[in-house]
């Protein structure tokens, strides 16, 4: 059918923001991790690529679903054992741009690499790699990622002044906490010991009411330093959880790995 290609591309160019353009995003190569973590990870580059607004993704299953592998190499001419096929369909389909990448299992960490191609010049564009402890955390690194394999601007990083906040909110009422706890504490000594001195010497102690009403005085001290003890490690808690995550592209991510010769280092820089 001569004429399956043709059809294709006039579907592509019927697809929205035509001045946008293409890039094809490939097959990664998945190196010892598992193929449900694989995907998870990978299935986020290309919505992430399409919300950042420079390219129109089409992935390999994009193409796989309308053409299917071996009418891709028949389109193309390219021989079974050919590996530059979907490059060649890229250019065949609009798209200047392929994105590759590699997700690996390095140690106990993960790692993905990616990079872009200009397919007219056969010229890579630009590179990234992100390692981290798990999947849910590399994902998390997409955005900051994707835009430095696209060579696009670094997505803004989220504000770490609502984490700060809770944080130092919390540090105050801890602080607080401790001391009103920590003077409670200091001024039962002394009540414990002004008691067993007038004990022993007739005339020194005051009436029963006195020391019923100082007991409830620091009985309520030492409560109220204990919940602002506790309320405040739980703001902290709660500013430690809202500070980002997602460093930038200058940070440095590194994951040490052993090999059967030494130590590997991976990472980005």
């Amino acid at each position: 059918m001569p004429v399956a290609l043709p059809v294709v591309l006039q579907l592509l160019a019927a697809t929205p923001n035509p001045e946008l353009p293409r890039l094809l995003v490939q097959e990664f190569t998945v190196r010892g991790v598992d193929a449900a973590t694989a995907e998870a990870i990978i299935d986020g580059v290309g919505p992430e690529v399409d919300r950042r607004g420079y390219f129109r993704t089409l992935t390999a299953k994009d193409v796989q679903t309308m053409l299917g592998i071996e009418r891709q190499k028949q389109l193309l001419g390219c021989a079974p054992e050919a590996s530059t096929c979907l490059t060649e369909l890229a250019g065949a389909l609009g798209a200047p741009y392929v994105l590759s990448g590699t997700i690996s299992q390095i140690g106990p960490s993960l790692q993905l690499s990616m990079q872009m191609l200009d397919v007219s010049k056969s010229v890579v564009v630009a590179r990234s790699i992100r390692i981290a402890r798990d999947a849910d955390t590399l994902r998390q690194l997409l955005p900051w990622a994707v835009a430095e394999a696209t060579a696009t601007p670094a997505p803004p990083r989220p504000s770490k002044v609502p984490g700060f906040a809770f944080i130092g909110a919390g540090s105050a009422a801890a602080a607080v906490g401790l001391a009103l706890g920590a003077s409670a504490l200091i001024q039962e000594q002394q009540y414990q010991h002004d008691l067993a001195k007038g004990q022993r010497t007739t005339g020194l102690l005051e009436g029963p009411a006195y020391y019923q009403q100082k007991g409830d005085e620091l009985a309520l001290q030492k409560s109220v330093g204990l919940a602002a003890l506790c309320g405040g490690a739980a703001l902290i808690g709660v500013g430690i959880y809202l500070l980002p995550s997602g460093p930038s592209s200058g940070e440095v991510s590194v994951a040490m790995a052993f090999t059967g010769t030494g130590v590997a280092f991976a990472g980005s820089f």
